[in-house]
């Protein structure tokens, strides 16, 4: 699910929905930004990484900077296991939660 909860006006009662929708056993993966996330950050990336198609980059990191998902929401879920990495240069987490299969 990436980058969803930021923009609800619930993100607790938003994850606990997906969450719940998950089958035992199952993965939810979420993936958000992090307060890493900003035009700095992201023109630096871009130009460190070569990448061609830069823009696309700034415009999510000016329209997420704030706006940021705090990580302990996490803790609300009784998560088997949370797995986390952190991707473009840590300016996203990607979290991919384990439902307990009991």
């Amino acid at each position: 699910m990436p980058s969803l909860l930021a923009v609800m006006p619930d993100r607790v009662a938003g994850l606990q929905m997906l969450y719940n929708a998950v089958k035992k056993g199952g993965h939810l993966v979420i993936i958000e930004p992090t307060e890493k996330m900003n035009i700095k950050n992201a023109r630096q990336y871009a130009k460190a990484n070569k990448l061609k198609q830069r823009h696309w980059l700034c415009i999510w990191a000016f329209a997420r900077q704030k706006n940021i998902v705090d990580p302990s929401i996490y803790e609300t879920l009784n998560a088997e296991k949370i797995d986390f990495y952190s991707v473009l240069g840590g300016m996203l987490g990607v979290r991919i939660i384990k439902k307990s299969s009991s």
